[in-house]
């Protein structure tokens, strides 16, 4: 009732092909990468409330350390649409009983971007700070795992970009963008959801 289009029992992906990806009849692109970065968001949170439990969260390590977001949108004729983001992150902790960890790492994610006027591939560049659990220790492994991302910016009010990150056992303390190669754009955003892979560090 609320979606006439898929009621048409020939008409493929909506009547968007180039899109939407709809290999089994029931999904389309948007709604994967929706729900991919849901899925993500959501056991990323079940893992820091389990944490917290533990009393993990009483003392934390902070990470400081800088992102740089390619992202890559599905063609749309609407200012939001499916993409896929590929960061490169640097984060060096603080140090602890003399001890200090670095690591560089790739962080692979996929979701929703919305950006108007419309883009079609985004550069932006945030520094961020992570807190992580203090029983851990500096160890950059501890920055390793399910990843959540949310950035928004808002070109018309000052200070008005910034980032929400969950990367493994790491949660933003702060998030600021600081540039961008995007071009003239007044708002955008990403919600999204992935993975980390350390690099290097020690």
């Amino acid at each position: 009732m609320f979606e006439p289009y898929s009621l048409h029992k020939y008409l493929y992906c909506e009547g968007s092909p180039v899109g939407n990806w709809d290999p089994s009849g029931e999904l389309t692109l948007l709604e994967v990468s929706s729900i991919i970065a849901i899925t993500a968001i959501v056991l990323e949170n079940a893992l820091h409330v389990y944490a917290s439990f533990l009393g993990a969260w009483q003392e934390t390590i902070t990470w400081t350390g800088h992102v740089i977001c390619f992202t890559i949108s599905m063609p749309s004729p609407l200012p939001f649409a499916p993409a896929i983001g590929i960061h490169s992150a640097y984060f060096i902790s603080e140090s602890v009983n003399g001890k200090v960890g670095r690591g560089k790492y790739l962080i692979i994610v996929a979701g929703v971007t919305v950006s108007f006027p419309y883009l079609f591939v985004g550069v932006s560049f945030f520094d961020t700070q992570l807190e992580t659990p203090g029983m851990l220790g500096p160890n950059p492994g501890v920055l390793v795992g399910l990843v959540s991302w949310i950035s928004v910016t808002l070109v018309l009010i000052k200070g008005g970009a910034g980032n929400i990150v969950q990367m493994g056992f790491g949660r933003t303390k702060r998030g600021k963008e600081v540039g961008t190669a995007e071009g003239p754009i007044d708002i955008a955003g990403d919600v999204m959801g992935g993975i980390s892979f350390k690099l290097s560090g020690n």
